[in-house]
Formats: structure tokens, sequence, C-alpha cells
């Protein structure tokens, strides 16, 4: 008789995709800070968007020292498939954009700041981006980093997945197609190749 393996089951494909979805979204808006992140496009004074450039591999860390300094931050994120994983990373690398008021901010500080390697300046102040263009940047980011309201795939093609139940427990095929609400799957069994369908709540994902 088969075995499965005893223990918890490892998350499902929307699972993790939820948690890099959810990752993402913190990394490049900080939704914790309560900030408005659409600035008056139309105003000539207050708050404007300008561009930082972080250390190799280190906008993480620019972020978050510089949201420490109660600046606002964004970080044009997303989502990618990376060695059979899902992980949330900057769109582009090395840049992001902080909102501040140049009269009356501290932003010298951002200069100085841990994972920071320049502030973009013309001549001696800094550099605002263009008006509305980081609006359509964080639009889009967050549009695309929203949680999904249908029914989505749980699995994709080339998936490896252990069968929980049924007269296949125990085996672990890949995955030739998936659905909402079922996979297709491929099983090697006395020798040769039987393409079987199953719902998705009786296969889990194997651990890369």
């Amino acid at each position: 008789m088969a075995r499965i393996r005893s223990g918890p089951f490892p998350p499902t494909r929307a699972q993790l995709l939820d948690a890099a979805r959810r990752e993402a979204l913190k990394l490049a808006v900080d939704s914790h800070s309560g900030a408005d992140m659409h600035l008056e496009c139309g105003s000539h004074s207050g708050p404007r968007w300008f561009c930082l450039q972080s250390h190799l591999g280190a906008e993480r860390l620019a972020a978050r020292e510089a949201r420490e300094q109660n600046f606002t931050i964004f970080v044009p994120s997303g989502i990618f498939y990376r060695g059979r994983r899902f992980v949330a990373a900057p769109l582009v690398p090395r840049y992001l954009f902080a909102a501040f008021d140049p009269e009356t901010a501290p932003w010298r500080r951002l200069m100085h700041t841990r994972g920071v390697h320049r502030l973009f300046l013309n001549g001696d102040r800094p550099a605002p981006a263009r008006r509305g263009t980081v609006e359509k940047i964080l639009d889009h980011v967050e549009a695309a980093l929203a949680p999904t309201t249908g029914p989505v795939a749980e699995y994709s093609s080339g998936d490896k997945v252990q069968i929980q139940r049924g007269p296949y427990a125990g085996f672990t095929p890949y995955v030739q197609w998936a659905d909402a609400a079922k996979v297709g799957l491929r099983l090697r069994m006395f020798g040769r190749e039987v393409d079987v369908e199953m719902l998705s709540e009786d296969v889990r994902l194997v651990a890369p």
C-alpha cells in the first residue's frame, strides 16, 4: 500500500502566489504607513516624487530605512517565477521613488540613508519626476497586485504534485494542465504512461 507523507501539507500554488503578492505590495507601497501615494499632479507646490538609486540589491534596505525616517517611498514591484518559486522583487532593479516637499522636508538625509546610492539632483536641488508619471506606474502596480476576485488554477503545467487520496494516492506525477477545479496528470504505471483527471483538492504541490 502506498504511503502518504505525514505532517502538514505544503502550501498550494494559490497560497504561494498570494503570499508573494502581499510581499510585493508591501515592498511597493508600504500599505501600513497610511500615506497617500497619489499626489496632486496639478499643484505647483507641496510634495513631489523624486527618484532614488539604491546600492546593488539594496532596494528593500533603502526603502525600509527611508520609511523609518517618515518618507513616503514607492518601489515599483512585481511577482516573478524563479526556480519554481514565486518571488516578489523590484520591476526595475535599484530604482525607487520618494515623495516629499523639497521646501520643508529634510531631503538631504536621503543621500546618507543606508542602502541609498544617490538622490537624483538638478544642480544642487532634487530633480522631480514628471507630474503624473509615478502615479501611472503606481496605479499599474496596484492593479497588477490586487487580489484575484475570480477562481484561479492552483497549479500549472510542469508542477510536481502528490496525490493525496484515491487509488493513486502516493503517486507524484507532473501536471499537464490545470483549471480552477481540476488537474490533468500523467502517471507512469506498469511501464506505460496514463493520463488521468483529478480534482485540485485531491493533490498537493511537492516543494521543489
